[in-house]
């Protein structure tokens, strides 16, 4: 069992490289999702970083960006460059399976996070996911519970009832309006008691995480982390 187990794990990845050949989302190197050079030139963050925010010591706390219904947040780092790339890959061109690259950084970047019951997907209004053909957000969290062991919710546990406008271009004021009353959780026993990981690809001005965060509280989860492939935010070193 275990022998076809493999097997059939090995076709699917072949026929996963024969649809999306891989290549570095930093310079295009082919034969691999993110090259060591690419890695080296722009590296994940990793501690010492705020314990809360998630942002390194050295470009100060970024607290002040989280809501008050979000206890931890953590991102492989800046919007910018190989990881930037490679979101946009993931979520515009069709490059599903990059995802299976970000979920073992990711895996990592929550390791000093206390454990979670389950990981909850950002999700897309269905119209919107139809328009796509799916949800990055979705294929992250999978991506994370492969390489973390961790659950992923059911599917509409927690559903996108407002088919909101796109938030590109929208200032931070205009994000957290554009969200109100946004998510919805169809199955509050599914959440409540429990320590939840929203996943998402970017968090920028923090509106989505925000009230999601707020959703999944009513809901009656005891906690609320998320985790990111990157963090939109205009890093200035401190000074010294």
């Amino acid at each position: 069992m275990i022998a076809l187990q493999r097997y059939v794990a090995a076709g699917a990845d072949a026929l996963r490289d024969l649809a999306w050949p891989r290549r570095c989302s930093g310079c295009g190197y082919r034969g691999t999702w993110l090259c060591d050079a690419c890695l080296d030139a722009t590296p994940v963050w990793t501690p010492p970083w705020c314990k809360r925010c998630g942002v390194p010591k050295e470009f100060g706390c970024h607290c002040h960006e989280l809501s008050p219904a979000i206890y931890g947040a953590r991102a492989l780092g800046r919007h910018v460059e190989w990881i930037q790339r490679g979101v946009h890959l993931l979520k515009y061109r069709d490059e599903m399976a990059r995802a299976e690259c970000f979920g073992p950084l990711l895996a990592v970047a929550i390791a000093d996070l206390q454990r979670p019951d389950l990981i909850v997907p950002v999700p897309l209004h269905p119209n919107r996911e139809l328009e796509r053909g799916y949800n990055q957000a979705t294929l992250i969290a999978g991506a994370i519970s492969r390489a973390a062991g961790l659950p992923v919710i059911e599917p509409r546990t927690v559903v996108r009832s407002l088919d909101t406008p796109h938030q590109t271009g929208l200032a931070a004021h205009e994000r957290q309006k554009n969200l109100v009353g946004a998510f919805a959780v169809t199955k509050p026993e599914a959440i409540a008691g429990k320590h939840v990981l929203v996943v998402d690809d970017v968090l920028t001005s923090g509106a989505t995480s925000a009230e999601i965060g707020r959703a999944l509280r009513r809901a009656g989860a005891v906690r609320v982390d998320i985790v990111t492939v990157s963090r939109a935010i205009n890093l200035k070193p401190t000074t010294r």
